[in-house]
């Protein structure tokens, strides 16, 4: 019978330290599920930020590039035309007649 007690206060005792592990394991797991959470909420707060940033700012950058794309061109092409005498007038001859190939398109 003593045998049959401690087997039976052994396999108990192995339960026991078995549930405490698995409690163990449990809080583990929600320890890591919470900080994974965390990190999501703050890469969420990041983007959100960020959007709200770049909407605010792109208008304004996207004109300024415009701009600065134009002006630069425009230097281009005085650079250009002033290098070589004549070339404004054949420059705005050419250019007309483009235009008018698009006057011509839009009219019909």
């Amino acid at each position: 019978m003593s045998t049959l007690r401690i087997a039976t206060a052994s396999t108990f005792g192995a339960i026991n330290q078995s549930m405490t592990t698995v409690s163990a394991v449990v809080g583990t797991v929600t320890e890591g599920a919470e900080a994974m959470q965390d990190y999501v909420k703050d890469l969420r707060f990041k983007q959100k930020t960020d959007s709200t940033i770049m909407r605010k700012t792109y208008l304004h950058k996207a004109i300024e590039k415009a701009a600065e794309s134009d002006l630069r061109r425009r230097e281009e092409l005085n650079k250009f035309l002033n290098a070589e005498e004549n070339r404004v007038e054949e420059f705005k001859e050419i250019y007309e007649g483009y235009a008018k190939l698009f006057e011509e398109e839009n009219k019909n």
